[in-house]
């Protein structure tokens, strides 16, 4: 199911990811989508998940102090 969010961007911002969605032949939303995914993340796991060995022992994932 897919969820709206709203966020704020410069005129600037806004204009030359409009573009780039143009230049691309998808929307502004598809634009967004397939950079967040090709992105690295430190923890691929959801923050707010338990890992399935977390669960079955009873055992919070553990997290590192940043």
């Amino acid at each position: 199911m897919k969820q709206r969010i709203n966020i704020s961007l410069s005129p600037d911002t806004a204009d030359r990811l409009k573009q780039y969605a143009w230049e691309h032949h998808t929307n502004v939303s598809q634009a967004i989508t397939d950079w967040i995914w090709s992105a690295k993340v430190k923890n691929e796991q959801i923050r707010g998940q338990q890992t399935i060995d977390g669960i079955m022992f009873g055992r919070k994932s553990q997290r590192r102090a940043i």
